[in-house]
């Protein structure tokens, strides 16, 4: 496996998911036990800001909770671990992943209204979050969707692919 790449068609969008944060993401949906399960994504914008990179990936929370077919994440040490992120790398909070467990990676209602929700809310002070879903069974066959959900404007699916020069 190596790192997955996703982009707007018009590549105004760009991801770079490495392939340890790819990893740790699997693990995590393995240890879930067929429950749906989620966390961060951590990263920096490359120096020319057209690409997004993720490096680091968090798990659930503590208070978070979940059951086959929901999840919701909690927010127990993620302020503090951010916080961790930027002292040490200037690293920050990009967006979200989760998990559908047997199922396709695709967006449902309650995604679009929650990330949405994060665009617009000043104090995430993130214009444009990441969502990434990872559907299906991750010991076998997965595959995994990414969005970007613009402030004050519809989401944006992004394509995978291959290794893209501008990150």
């Amino acid at each position: 496996m190596s790192s997955l790449y996703y982009k707007s068609l018009n590549d105004l969008f760009v991801i770079k998911v490495n392939e340890s944060e790819l990893n740790t993401i699997l693990r995590i949906c393995i240890d879930a036990q067929g429950n749906e399960t989620g966390g961060l994504l951590i990263g920096h914008y490359n120096d020319t800001c057209n690409c997004a990179i993720v490096t680091e990936i968090t798990g659930p929370s503590t208070d978070s909770t979940a059951g086959k077919t929901w999840f919701y994440r909690g927010v127990g040490g993620l302020q503090k671990l951010l916080n961790t992120a930027w002292r040490r790398r200037h690293h920050y909070y990009l967006g979200e992943w989760h998990f559908h467990p047997g199922a396709s990676p695709v967006l449902s209602g309650k995604d679009v209204a929650a990330m949405s929700n994060t665009a617009n809310a000043p104090k995430y002070n993130c214009p444009e979050p990441i969502l990434l879903i990872v559907g299906g069974y991750p010991k076998q066959k997965w595959s995994a969707n990414a969005y970007v959900f613009p402030r004050k404007q519809k989401y944006v699916s992004l394509e995978l692919g291959d290794l893209y020069p501008l990150c």
